[in-house]
């Protein structure tokens, strides 16, 4: 799996099992410490392997935290909002978030998703403690302060380790400018990174954006008032711009989000969650939340898992993929298949960009009760309850899973 090849060849069992015994395995194209421990996963004499899995479980972890701590790395906190409306929150906060999806698809930079970023809002914090908290390498924080059309933007992107600044900029500039300083912030993060920005082309009307970011503000706040509010948001950004993907997708998620958490009846608003994502397909047929919503729909309206393999699948091609929709991937497609390994796996790429979502701490923890793994189910709910204490699914699974624990020692022999 790992070099796309199998270590020893041949043209039948005979040769196979002879090519085991006597040869050394083909080389791969990999780091040198991964191929040092592929080796020695492969060595001829059993002294010269690994005594347990537990060692080759932490030598590869220890290899993979180096990895990440040598990998550029930023959190893009929620900017702060000078404007004397406190209504503009709204913006200040899509601001930070459209910088954060634009940083999202450099290549090489691990960008922590909003969930996760967000929670320090308004929290006067240490910026090294947010860093370790987050696990990244640079902090971005700036401010808004609007006074109708007239913006000044200030923007920092700090060192964490000594808090010293890399890169400092203020703009002021008209509304109509937004665009373009985003992708200035953008250009300066990048070029302080020393990663590659690819540049974009920007044609959304601005009425329509902030609309859009009014939706989003209110959609992100998951109560019955304020989802309405936002596809009431949503709504008019589609009136001035029909063919405004994120606000169709803003729209299906909307959806989604009535029928999954059970405000309205999945009958109801499916139709409208499907049709929502696939206007933004025909307009942006890579948009991969709208695909994962189209996914989520076939696996709990129509059981239809061809389909629901389809779309997760587009899903999963973008680059990079949201932690919602690796999540999305692993609750309704991988673990109602029975697919536990490759669940997990996903579940864990998820906690990597967004290490404080209650919902990525229970995938995980689901993830562990499918594999019988009891005590990691417990330790894992856990986490997500420091983060969220009112969700009654993860009380009932651990209460599952201390049962299954408890059950599982009783069987065994004295």
């Amino acid at each position: 799996m790992l070099s796309g090849k199998r270590a020893f060849g041949g043209n039948s069992t005979a040769q196979v099992i002879s090519a085991v015994l006597r040869d050394d395995p083909s080389p791969i194209q990999a780091p040198a410490e991964l191929q040092r421990i592929v080796k020695k996963c492969l060595a001829k004499q059993p002294k010269d392997r690994f005594p347990s899995m537990g060692e080759l479980r932490v030598t590869l972890e220890q290899i993979s935290a180096k990895a990440a701590a040598e990998q550029p790395s930023i959190a893009v906190l929620p900017f702060a909002n000078l404007s004397a409306d406190k209504e503009n929150e709204y913006f200040s906060d899509g601001l930070a978030e459209d910088i954060l999806n634009l940083l999202a698809k450099i290549p090489g930079l691990k960008v922590i998703a909003r969930t996760s970023s967000f929670t320090f809002r308004g929290k006067e914090q240490d910026i090294t403690k947010i860093a370790e908290a987050l696990r990244v390498r640079t902090i971005l924080e700036g401010s808004v302060r609007r006074a109708g059309n007239r913006l000044r933007i200030t923007a920092q992107l700090i060192n964490a380790a000594d808090g010293t600044h890399l890169w400092l900029e203020r703009y002021d500039r008209d509304m109509t400018d937004i665009f373009a300083i985003q992708d200035e912030i953008g250009q300066a993060i990048s070029e302080a990174l020393k990663v590659r920005l690819a540049p974009r082309v920007q044609t959304v009307n601005i009425e329509a954006y902030q609309n859009y970011l009014r939706g989003q503000y209110y959609r992100m706040r998951m109560t019955p008032e304020s989802l309405a509010k936002a596809k009431e948001f949503f709504e008019q950004a589609l009136a001035i711009d029909p063919n405004y993907a994120s606000a169709h997708s803003g729209l299906a998620e909307y959806n989604y989000t009535l029928a999954v958490f059970g405000i309205k009846p999945t009958g109801d608003v499916a139709p409208l969650a499907k049709s929502a994502a696939e206007e933004a397909l025909a307009i942006d047929p890579a948009n991969s939340e709208a695909h994962s919503v189209l996914a989520v729909m076939a696996a709990i309206c129509d059981y239809d898992w061809k389909a629901v393999e389809q779309h997760f699948h587009k899903a999963m091609a973008a680059e990079p993929v949201p932690s919602i929709v690796r999540v999305r991937y692993v609750l309704y497609y991988l673990l109602p298949l029975g697919r536990i390994t490759e669940a997990t796996g996903q579940s864990r790429l998820a906690l990597e960009t967004d290490p404080l979502s209650t919902l990525n701490h229970f995938g995980v923890a689901w993830c562990m009760y499918y594999g019988k793994q009891y005590r990691e189910t417990i330790e894992y709910a856990r986490r997500a309850l420091e983060y969220d204490a009112n969700q009654f699914l993860i009380w009932y699974m651990m209460g599952l899973a201390q049962l299954a624990q408890a059950s599982h020692r009783k069987r065994l022999p004295a």
